[in-house]
């Protein structure tokens, strides 16, 4: 209508399909290098509202070394909330 005025924001877009192997799938090349550095990204994962807890699973790359987690929603309520998380991941 003519009362509203549209503004498109730069850098601003709709999330996509997050790709990653599937190393569960028979015809992944289990020999290819993977050197990933975001290894799961997820932008609807919900929390279980009895317990307050939720899980991922995924896969880490070849690089062993230390892995940094970063959680980042929002509550119910619009409130932001961030926790970070460091992971050692060796070959063993």
């Amino acid at each position: 209508t003519p009362n509203f005025q549209t503004v498109k924001i730069k850098g601003y877009s709709r999330s996509r399909e997050f790709k990653f192997p599937d190393y569960d799938d028979k015809d992944t090349d289990l020999k290819m290098a993977d050197y990933r550095s975001t290894l799961y990204w997820n932008p609807t994962v919900i929390i279980d509202t009895t317990s307050g807890t939720m899980s991922v699973s995924f896969f880490a790359s070849d690089l062993q070394g230390k892995y940094r987690i970063v959680a980042e929603g929002v509550t119910q309520n619009g409130e932001p909330i961030r926790s970070v998380y460091f992971l050692d991941v060796d070959n063993n």
